[in-house]
């Protein structure tokens, strides 16, 4: 079970109050550690490198600094990305129509195998965790969520950040 001590503050610290945002943070790290992405074969693959897979899958074939811009990540960073990716068969590079010069990765056919099963893989845990919730607290749950990513965004954007 996921909860932080009521005696100690976020993070285990004495003194600092426990507020709703820290135990949201906490549910979240509790989810991601179990929805880690692992490739078909059991090899754990990066969560930054599975996010850029799936954001090829869904815009691909792209150009490196237009999938920067959609992950929202500086382009040294989407580079390391696929180039792992490259490196390990789910990537494959074909150049830019609009500029030969430029290139665009698009998903392999091992890329897209991997991330079918991974999804498939996550969905599935997702799906038996929800077995016992109520359709309209699965709905909701949904909807907060998306609410919650939108707003993040929306303040990231306000505030320069992206």
């Amino acid at each position: 079970m996921v909860k932080i001590s009521d005696s100690t503050g976020p993070g285990g610290l004495p003194g600092l109050e426990e507020t709703p945002e820290d135990r949201l943070l906490t549910a979240f790290m509790a989810v991601a550690r179990w929805l880690k992405p692992r490739s078909a074969d059991g090899r754990r693959i990066e969560p930054g490198a599975f996010y850029a897979l799936h954001a090829v899958a869904c815009h691909g074939p792209i150009r490196l600094s237009d999938l920067a811009g959609r992950l929202n990540l500086d382009a040294s960073t989407v580079s390391r990305h696929v180039r792992n990716l490259e490196q390990a068969g789910y990537l494959d590079r074909t150049p830019d129509p609009a500029d030969r010069r430029a290139s665009q990765v698009f998903l392999s056919e091992a890329g897209r195998s991997v991330l079918c099963a991974t999804v498939e893989v996550r969905r599935a845990r997702v799906a038996a965790a929800l077995a016992g919730w109520s359709e309209p607290d699965r709905h909701q749950l949904v909807t907060l969520l998306t609410q919650l990513a939108e707003d993040l965004s929306r303040t990231d954007s306000e505030a320069g950040m992206t």
